[in-house]
């Protein structure tokens, strides 16, 4: 557990964290401002584990992978005030109905990076309960066959609370393969301002997004490869 501020880990492996709450994870941020930087957090209940208000989260060249539990922990946790910035790290395979990103923050963002289910039978990509800014850039999004709830990212399910609501997507490759009904987002109820340009989407449906965004219908479109390989970040 942190409790001081202005803190930075790097370059450690964590693994098999579990507590009687089931929420065990690698890192308890409970201080204010964090970085984690070339970290490897995995096969436990939880990766990193935030307070309500835990300030500029900064995760860089980092892998979190095989982390969650009944749907109640996740691969990364964000309370509601602060700013989550992911960047040139991989979010892989959440478990046990866990999510690979969960943030309640004003602004979510992330950059040239990996989120994806592969086979596993998570929830979401990414949940961002009260809405805020989510940007994501030039990065690889992969929904998986066994995945739990049809839509890839949930945006203000449970109350929008934060004064900016808005969805930017750029750069991005995106795959939706779920075995079942796939949809990119699931909103509660009023669609937010989109900002969504120059992505790659396959099996996800043509929108009225910007012209510049390329819809596919499969892998077999691309050079990818068959399921379950994914494609390289585009700028990493």
């Amino acid at each position: 557990m942190t409790r001081g501020n202005d803190i930075r880990i790097s370059n450690i492996e964590c693994r098999e964290i579990a507590v009687a709450d089931q929420n065990g994870a690698c890192v308890r941020h409970e201080g204010y401002d964090l970085t984690l930087h070339h970290v490897y957090f995995h096969s436990a209940e939880q990766g990193l584990l935030t307070g309500s208000r835990p300030g500029r989260v900064h995760i860089v060249d980092s892998r979190f992978e095989k982390l969650g539990k009944l749907g109640r922990a996740h691969g990364i946790y964000m309370g509601i005030e602060g700013e989550l910035v992911i960047e040139d790290s991989d979010v892989l395979a959440a478990t046990s109905w866990g999510t690979e990103i969960k943030s309640r923050a004003p602004l979510t963002r992330v950059i040239r990076s990996t989120i994806a289910s592969i086979g596993s039978n998570h929830s979401r990509l990414l949940d961002i309960p009260h809405g805020g800014l989510l940007m994501i850039e030039d990065s690889v999004l992969q929904h998986g066959p066994a995945s739990a709830e049809e839509a890839a990212i949930g945006f203000g399910l449970e109350g929008k609370l934060h004064a900016q609501q808005r969805i930017e997507m750029r750069g991005n490759i995106v795959i939706l393969e779920r075995d079942g009904d796939n949809r990119l987002f699931r909103f509660a109820d009023s669609i937010p301002e989109k900002r969504i340009s120059a992505n790659v989407f396959i099996n996800v449906g043509e929108s009225d997004d910007d012209p510049d965004n390329v819809y596919l219908d499969s892998r077999d479109e691309t050079d990818i490869g068959a399921y379950p390989n994914l494609p390289k970040v585009p700028s990493r």
